[in-house]
């Protein structure tokens, strides 16, 4: 338990307790989630749709014949 509570001081002291570091670390946060978590959805939504996509029949069409 009191290990935990280090830990809470410490990141209050260096990340909460001044409005521009919680900022910043809201900012990076952000910008980490969004990194990490597109990929990922990128690929369920693909995986989900396999088939369905553009990408996946464009071949299928014939290329219109030239006159």
């Amino acid at each position: 338990a009191k290990s935990k509570m280090s830990l809470i001081r410490t990141a209050y002291t260096q990340v909460f307790r001044k409005t521009s570091t919680f900022t910043l670390f809201v900012v990076v946060g952000a910008f980490g989630f969004q990194w990490g978590f597109e990929p990922v959805m990128n690929g369920v939504f693909s995986s989900m749709n396999k088939g369905k996509m553009f990408d996946d029949i464009k071949d299928s069409f014939s290329k219109p014949e030239e006159e």
